[in-house]
């Protein structure tokens, strides 16, 4: 048995937050994978429904979700981009939706302050 090498670990893939929806339809989950030109790791959320697995996101950096309901998940995020001579450090909570069929996530919530979870009522 050989040690276990860098290029052995870029390949995993580490799985995390597995959720199912409210009525059990769909389960939506976290996927990350070593980035080794970054030195860090990438995370997409991916939603397993029908048999097969989606990917949700494309940013590289969603980690935390929650269902809104069967079809729908909000997740925190940052897709604005920077404006000149806007400061490094935005301290703003983007919080985005987007449908388990498909379609681009769009802002929901936007909080000046930190926020780690949102609680609809």
């Amino acid at each position: 048995m050989r040690p276990i090498e860098i290029d052995d670990v870029l390949k995993f893939r580490y799985l995390s937050e597995i959720t199912f929806s409210p009525e059990g339809g769909s389960a939506c989950l976290a996927v990350t994978t070593a980035d080794r030109k970054a030195n860090g790791y990438k995370s997409y959320l991916y939603v397993y429904r029908d048999g097969k697995f989606s990917k949700l996101t494309s940013g590289g950096k969603e980690r935390s979700f929650q269902y809104l309901d069967e079809k729908t998940i909000m997740f925190p995020g940052n897709r604005e981009e920077k404006g000149e001579g806007e400061k490094e450090q935005d301290l703003t909570s983007r919080w985005y939706t987007i449908r388990l069929d498909g379609g681009e996530a769009e802002l929901k919530y936007a909080f000046p302050i930190p926020v780690s979870k949102v609680i609809p009522l």
